[in-house]
């Protein structure tokens, strides 16, 4: 008695139809979840804008608030943050004060040889 070789590749029947692999249970139950479907909808995708998706998804979903260094759209903090408007303020000031004093530290000095 001759027993099939479940290990071989599936051989196309006569008949036209392709036949699959079952799927688990597991598998059927992972298909009814909808975050799991909408990431693997998202995943076989195709285009410019899914590429970029792929190449940008997080691992696990508490990624999903913070981008990876290396992802297309992060930005360190210290250059989406600008915190020192204060000091730049002073700085206009004193760059106005002191062209002001050169002025008339200028006026004196031609008052002075005149």
């Amino acid at each position: 008695m001759n027993y099939p070789d479940y290990g071989a590749a599936p051989q196309a029947p006569s008949s036209g139809f392709k036949n699959i692999k079952p799927l688990t249970r597991k598998e059927r139950r992972a298909l009814k979840d909808k975050v799991a479907l909408e990431k693997q909808r998202l995943m076989n995708r195709t285009g410019l804008a899914a590429k970029m998706y792929r190449e940008n998804a997080p691992e696990n979903p508490s990624d999903l608030l913070t981008l990876q260094s290396n992802a297309a759209g992060f930005l360190a903090d210290a250059d989406r943050y600008h915190s020192d408007t204060a000091g730049e303020e002073f700085q206009i000031r004193k760059k106005a004060y002191e062209r002001k004093q050169e002025i008339y530290n200028n006026t004196r000095i031609k008052k002075a040889y005149e």
